[in-house]
């Protein structure tokens, strides 16, 4: 069972747990003591701030990529979070993540990092080990491309977060922004 992540606006989180409970994607409701609505329940998850967490197959993702209104794009994740203090640390710890199952070889990737409290602050650095793993698990390099939602063939969208030395590499599974479905 994979995990995923529906990113949403801050403070859209109960919703969008609401929405997946609604679509039987999440356990059922539990009452939220901090819900400003009177009787209103929302589901008890992995919330965080920006997004909901939840477990499921690919039929899971489609169906979640196709009729979520809250998120603005589904982030598959690629295994659990592991530490990484240093530049080498985080290259080893990213080559072992099963890239294969989302990307092709030599497949073009966009890669958005961000830092917060940890050892390895520079996300230019970050992205590099991550682009040097990426090129080691799948034997030949992907080329790392800016974001280009408008372009007819975009990167694949790779998130990269380290946050308190703890990393998280997720890949975007929507690929334009869902507002932009139609």
């Amino acid at each position: 069972m994979d995990s995923y992540f529906a990113v949403t606006a801050p403070g859209l989180e109960p919703f969008a747990g609401q929405e997946l409970h609604a679509l039987g994607l999440l356990p059922g409701p539990v009452t939220d003591p901090d819900s400003s609505l009177e009787g209103s329940t929302s589901v008890i998850s992995p919330q965080s701030a920006g997004g909901v967490t939840f477990k499921g197959d690919l039929s899971v993702l489609y169906r979640a990529n196709l009729h979520l209104r809250t998120a603005s794009r589904l982030l598959a994740r690629l295994g659990n979070f592991f530490s990484a203090t240093t530049f080498p640390e985080l290259q080893k710890r990213a080559s072992r993540l099963p890239w294969e199952r989302f990307l092709k070889p030599g497949q073009p990737v966009s890669l958005r990092v961000t830092c917060h409290k940890s050892k390895l602050y520079h996300s230019d650095d970050v992205a590099r080990a991550v682009a040097a793993a990426l090129a080691e698990r799948m034997g030949q390099p992907s080329p790392v491309q800016a974001a280009d939602e408008e372009s007819g063939d975009p990167p694949q969208l790779v998130v990269v977060r380290l946050a308190e030395d703890k990393c998280t590499v997720s890949v975007d599974s929507s690929g334009v922004g869902l507002h932009k479905r139609g």
